[in-house]
This record gives structure tokens, sequence and C-alpha cells, in this order.
């Protein structure tokens, strides 16, 4: 993918639009210190969905939005696009839009996209980070990252980490999908239970079905029935209704002959009632009349009546008074007779009233002085009772208060008894809990230690495990690596790596005939100290193609040449034809080796094919000693260890081409071979370990299990501790309350005996006042009773003496009322 342009506006720095054209092989932008360099990074990677405020340098989402330093050119948006060209030379525009009090908003070619769609463009970037973008300070964050950091930018280079991403999804997918299954199956588990139930029921349903089917059925013959019995019905009273109507209809006829001779009788009863009403009027008016004279009359004769009736009252009266003077003259001489004698009777009478009443009023002012006596001692008397009743009430209460505190006394005394068996038990209990703790705290320290001890054991264990467990990922690493590059140099031996374009053509075409063997290499293999001397001595031959027959050989020629890539040599077992002299006198000179045909290893029927690719050429440890065995007239080839080639013409051969392989090719069969040595050391390794392992975490988890134990055992036996320190703690603070308790109760108790105590003092004297008070009282009762008894003859001859007064004071009253009447007569 490659870049294109990128367009800015109003993003931090850039409030104006800024147009960048990166198609023209521009590889940095550059600039002085503050001049928005890095606002460009930061601008692509906010495009691309940066979230992290810290990596875009913020602080809150509103600050990418340009601000300039007057404040009027201020941006109220922020747009960013880039213009890309993905591998099929489409070109692609992403743009992302910000707007203040808003929300972003992604384009994909000028189309509202999200932020999924534009990353899954790039299929690039480990998550949100876009580790292709780098920041100030990353390049050394990412040389010191971790390795699966690392791991996850290799992945993503070498273009997977979309395939790695698809399957995070399709395994989120796959356990959603386990969920649902889940659930399913709990449902299903539910469904089942119910099932029997909902059979029941459906079997319910379907009778009852059957039953409103059947109920229909008859509902509907019912009905059907009872509708043309109805109907039946019906036509009969519509009948019957016809024939009410004739008759309403006649009835009606004769009701309108009657209405209308019922309004003329109408008529005719109003102008009779008019006519009445007239001469009614005249009738009243003569009856008012008539009523007027004769109240007028009844008026008169009672007038007269009056008149007659007062006549025969002053003529009566004039009699009566006649008589009277008569008697009046008589009288008046008998009264001025009368009064003279009432008038001395009237001053004898009130002389003796004198009498009386001073009489009366020595004994009154006698009985004044007595009750006064009397009112004074009762006073005193009734001081001396209130007295006595407050100290009756004051006795009362304080035998009540002392017969109160007895119980109390009493009460506290049994409270206190109970307190101190309670605190006898409990500090027996205490002492057997004090036992128990120390029991318990003993176990405690025992277990603590084994399960420090099985700890210390699980520790080691555990170390084990995990040198195991590290030993064994190591082992898998490595098998799994040495496999890997088995494979490999398997699959370059198979594709033929290394070899010309021509050969790898050739055994496509032909990797199923039997009549091809194989190239030379292939067929060989020496110790790795050989292998640059091997394939320098070899040289291109090693490369050529071993056939069996020579039968197909323009077969396989034609196909080459078609191909127009190269030339391949082939050698027919059939055809070759080599004589080898191999001149073992110069083995005994120093430095060397052998001849090198008998340095490699091979199958014995590709011997012609070894004679010819190596003839008799020979190996030296060096240079040197190679030009002097040249020298002696070899006749063959001599090479050295290192490679360099002293050919029998006398020419040297030396150096190393980095596109000469050969020797590379020649490693690989034992490279092959040490790997399938070193995997099946690695997998006995890996078996012993695996086995070790799997005894270790069995003895782990008999360890785990032993110290699960000990730790419930140790857990059960803090629980006990602290339930008996707990208790130790309750019952020891039972006893200080019960100790606290005992000390208030004595200290109740000796308040209320010291109560007592001064009540009992206070209640003898009590005793002893009121029995003093009580012979007051009794004296003074008897002189009460004894001026009451003076009091009593006193009152009687006041009693007496007032009858007579009243006696008098009436006779006298009498005399003057005779007195002042005859005066009167008189007069």
């Amino acid at each position: 993918m490659k870049l294109l342009s990128l367009e800015i506006e109003g993003f931090k720095s850039f409030g104006r639009r800024t147009y960048f054209n990166l198609d023209k092989n521009i590889i940095a932008i550059i600039g002085p210190n503050g001049s928005g360099k890095s606002n460009i990074v930061d601008a692509i990677r906010w495009l691309l969905g940066e979230q992290s405020q810290k990596q875009m340098r913020i602080s809150e989402k509103n600050d990418i939005l340009h601000i300039s330093n007057n404040g009027n050119d201020s941006s109220n948006y922020a747009k960013v696009s880039l213009v890309v060209q993905n591998d099929d030379n489409e070109k692609i525009k992403i743009s992302k839009i910000l707007e203040k009090d808003s929300s972003n908003r992604y384009y994909i070619n000028n189309k509202i996209a999200t932020l999924k769609e534009v990353q899954n463009v790039f299929n690039k970037g480990t998550g949100k980070s876009f580790y292709s973008i780098i920041g100030q300070g990353q390049i050394g964050e990412i040389v010191n990252s971790s390795p699966e950091n690392i791991r996850d930018i290799v992945l993503d280079a070498s273009n997977i980490a979309k395939y790695l991403e698809k399957k995070e999804v399709s395994i989120n997918l796959l356990n959603k999908t386990n969920e649902n299954l889940d659930r399913i199956n709990d449902l299903l588990f539910v469904v089942d239970k119910r099932l029997k139930s909902l059979s029941i029921r459906a079997g319910r349903a379907r009778k009852y079905l059957e039953y409103r089917n059947e109920i229909k059925r008859i509902g509907k013959m019912y009905f059907g029935a009872s509708k043309v019995s109805f109907l039946k019905k019906i036509e009969k009273h519509q009948k019957e209704i016809q024939e009410n109507s004739q008759k309403m209809k006649s009835l009606l006829s004769e009701l309108f002959e009657v209405e209308r001779g019922y309004r003329n009788l109408k008529s005719e009863i109003e102008d009779t009632d008019k006519q009445l009403s007239i001469n009614g009027d005249i009738v009243e008016n003569y009856r008012q009349r008539v009523q007027t004279i004769e109240n007028e009359k009844n008026q008169l004769t009672e007038e007269l009546n009056e008149n007659n009736s007062a006549i025969i009252s002053k003529e009566w009266e004039l009699n009566s008074l006649e008589e009277k003077m008569g008697k009046l003259e008589q009288q008046l001489k008998e009264l001025s007779k009368n009064e003279k004698d009432f008038k001395e009777i009237e001053e004898k009478t009130q002389y003796k009233t004198n009498i009386i009443n001073e009489k009366k009023n020595r004994i009154t002012q006698e009985i004044e002085k007595q009750e006064e006596t009397i009112k004074s001692l009762e006073s005193e008397l009734s001081k001396i009772s209130q007295e006595k009743e407050r100290k009756e009430t004051e006795l009362k209460n304080h035998q009540t208060t002392y017969g109160s505190n007895q119980e109390r006394i009493a009460l506290l005394k049994d409270q206190i008894n109970t307190l101190k068996t309670k605190l006898e038990n409990n500090s027996q209990k205490m002492k057997e809990i004090e036992d128990l703790l120390s029991h318990s705290k003993g176990t405690e320290i025992q277990l603590e230690q084994r399960l420090k001890k099985k700890f210390d054991e699980l520790k080691q264990t555990e170390n084990s495990y995990n040198t195991l467990l590290s030993e064994i990922d190591s082992l898998q690493q490595q098998e799994k690596n040495l496999f890997y590059t088995y494979q490999s140099l398997n699959r370059q031996i198979n594709e033929y790596e290394g070899f010309s374009t021509t050969i790898k053509e050739f055994f496509k075409a032909f990797k199923d005939d039997e009549n091809v063997v194989d190239v030379v290499a292939n067929l060989i293999n020496t110790e790795e100290r050989y292998e640059e001397a091997v394939s320098t001595i070899a040289s291109s031959r090693i490369q050529n193609i071993v056939i069996k027959n020579s039968s197909k050989a323009k077969e396989y020629l034609d196909l080459v040449k078609k191909g127009n890539n190269g030339k391949i040599t082939l050698l027919p077992l059939d055809l070759l034809r080599t004589k080898v002299l191999l001149q073992k006198k110069y083995l005994n000179e120093p430095g060397t080796i052998d001849f090198v045909i008998n340095l490699i290893n091979y199958q014995k029927e590709y011997q012609k094919v070894m004679e010819y690719v190596f003839s008799n050429a020979l190996l030296v440890d060096n240079i040197e000693t190679a030009i002097k065995i040249s020298k002696m007239k070899y006749p063959g080839n001599i090479v050295t260890l290192s490679g360099e080639l002293v050919y029998s013409s006398g020419a040297i051969t030396g150096g190393k081409s980095k596109y000469d392989h050969s020797s590379t090719v020649l490693k690989r069969k034992r490279e092959i071979s040490e790997i399938e040595e070193d995997l099946k050391k690695i997998r006995v390794d890996l078996s012993n370990k695996q086995t070790e392992y799997n005894k270790v975490k069995e003895k782990l988890n008999i360890q785990k299990e032993e110290l699960e134990s000990i730790k419930d055992e140790l857990r059960q036996t803090t629980l006990t501790k602290n339930t008996h320190d707990l208790d130790y703690k309750k019952i020891k603070e039972e006893i200080k309350n019960l100790q606290e308790n005992i000390a208030l109760y004595n200290e109740k108790l000796a308040n209320y005996e010291e109560k007592n105590k001064t009540l009992d003092q206070e209640i003898s004297s009590l005793k002893t006042w009121l029995e003093n008070n009580r012979q007051i009282n009794t004296q003074t009762t008897k002189k009460i009773h004894e001026i009451e008894e003076t009091l009593k003859d006193k009152r009687a001859q006041l009693n007496q003496v007032e009858k007579e007064l009243i006696g008098q004071e009436m006779e006298l009253k009498s005399i003057k009322e005779k007195y002042e009447y005859y005066k009167n007569q008189k007069l």
C-alpha cells in the first residue's frame, strides 16, 4: 500500500487547508522545533483511530481543533484526508471530520463509514497502535519491546494479522455459540423436565378441544331446533300483532269519536261556567252588603246592653254607700275606745320584749365565748390531726419504704448469691477454656509448622515442576524448531532449492518417473569437514541428473529445450564409462588426507557416477600441500579442506562466490541426518521429562491436597481457637461484669441497710410522737365535749328566750297592727 497525498485542515497548528503531495519521492519533512512536524504524524494517527490522548498529546477531545493566537481565526472543525493506493492500484480516500460539540465521522471515498471499516482497509497494525507509524521515542520502545509485542509486529509484517484477527473474531463467535449451546442445553433440560407435564396438559387440551367441538355440534343442533321453534312462535306472534293492529285501528276510530264528543261537551261546560261566574259576582256583592248591615246591627245592640248594665251598677253602688256610712259612724266610736286600750297594751308588751332581749344578748355572748373556745380547741385539734395525719402518712411511707427496702435487700442478697454462683461457674469455665485455648494454640503452632514444612516441600516441588515445565517447553520448542528445520530441509531437497531453474522444472515434470534417480548431490553423504572440498571438486557436476537408462534421454532433453531456461547434464547408468586409477603412493605424502571418492558415502550401484564426478581427485590439508603434490606430477585434481582447487593442468582456483550453493546443497542431507538424531534424542529426553513431569505433577497434586488438608485443619483449629478466644473474652467480660455487679449490689445493699437503719429510728420516733399526740388529742376532745355540753344548755336557754321573744314580738306586732288599723279607721 502506498501513500499518495495528505490533506489537513483545522487540526492543531494547521488552521488553513494544507495539502501534502506524497507521490514524488518525499522521504522526510524537516523544520525547526514547534513548526508542526509531529502534528502531521498526529493527524495520521487521529485519522486511523488513535484513542490514546497521551499518544495524541492532548488532554481532551476538542484540543485537536486549531486555536489561533488572537482567537478570531480559531477553527470549529478539524478534517484530515488521506489518499492511498492499494496493491490492486486502486486509489482510496479516507477522511475523518470532527465538529465542535459533535462526534467523529469517518468517510471512505466520500461515503460515511465506521472506524472498523477504515482499519480493515489497511489490515495492518497491532490493535489500535499502528506500529507502522513511528512517533517520537517509539523506536526505543520497539527495541525494548517484549517478545510478545515483537511477535505481533512480525506477524503483522508477514500479512497474517488480519487472519489472526478473523481467527480471534471466529473464536469469540465460537465461544458465544458454545455459551448459546450451553444455554440451549439448559433450556432443553428444563424443557425435558416440563415435557411430561406439558404432554399431560396437551392431552387435556386435546380432550378440551374434542369436548368443545362436541359442544359446538350439540349446540348447533340444540340452537337450530330452538331457532325453528322460536321462528314458529315469532310467526304466531306476528299474526297476533296484525290482529291486534286491526283492533287498535277500530278502537282508535271509536276513541276519536269519543274525544270529539268530549270536546263539544267541554266547550258547553266552559260557556256555562262563564255565565255562572258572572252571576256569582253579583250575588257576592249582595252578600257583602248584607254582612255589613248585620255587623252594624250587632254593634248597636252591644252598646245598648252596656249602657243598661252601667245604669244598674250605679244604682247598686249608691245603696251600698248609704249602708256603709251608717256602719262607719258606729265603728268610729268603738275605734276611739280601742285605740286607748291598745296603746297601754303596747307599752307593757314593749317593756317585756326589752327585758327578754337583754337576757338573749347575755346568753348569746356566753354562747359566742364558748364557741370561740371550742373553735380554738377544734383549730388546735385540727392542727394536731393534720400533724397526726402527716406523721401517720410519713410513718406509713417510712414503713412502706422500709418494707420495700427489706424486699430489695432480700432481692439484692439473692442476686448477689446468684451472681457469685455465676462467677464461680464462669471462673471454672474460664479455666476450662484457658486449657482448651492453650491446647488450640499448641495445635495451631504445630499445624503452622507442618504447614510451613509442607509449603516449603510444595515450593520445592513447584520449583521442580516449573523447572521441568520450562525444560519440557524448551525441549518442545527445540523439537518444534528442529522439526521445522527438518521440514524446511526436506522441502528444499524435494523442491531442489539451490539448483538451477532447469533442474527444478525437470523434476517437476518427471518427479514420478522411475527412470529418473536424482541429482548427484542427493546421492552422497560426507563428513562436515569434507563438505567444502567435496562440493568444490564436484563443482557443477553435483547438479548432474542420474538416470537409470539412456532410452528416455531424448524425451528429457526435448522438454528442457522447450523451457529454454538452460541446460542439464544427464548421467545414464547404462552408458557411463569411467577409468579411475588411484595412485596410493601419494597418500604417504605429508598433508595428504585421502582420495575424495573414499571420503564420501554412497550406494554401490552409483559407483560409476561417483567415479565420473570425483575421478581420482585427492584431498589435502592446505594449498601448499596441493601445490607440492601437483609439482610431483600427480595425474589428477587436488582439492584442499578450505576449497582451493589445483587442476591436473596446474591451474589453481580459490575464493568463494555468494551464488555458489553447492556446499549448502551438500550439507542438507548431513543436516537432516543430524537433525533426525537430535530429534530422536530430544524426543527421548522429552518423554523422560514428561514422565518425570507427570510424577512431579502427581506429587504436586498430592502435596497440594495435603497442604489444603493441613490448611483446612489449621482453619478449623484457628476457628476453634478463635471461638475459644471469643468465649474466653466473653466469659472474662462476664466475670468482670459480674464482679462489678456484685460490688454494685453490695454497695446498694449497704445503702439500703443504712437507709433502713435510719428509717427504723424515724419510725420509732414517729410512733412515740403519735402516742403523745393521741393523749393530747383525747384530752382536747374531752374538753371540747364538756364545753359543748355547757354550750348545749346555753343554746337551750337561748332557744327558750328566743321563743319568748318571738311570742312577745308577734304579740307586739299584732298590737301595733291593730292600733294602726284602728287609728287608720278612725281617720
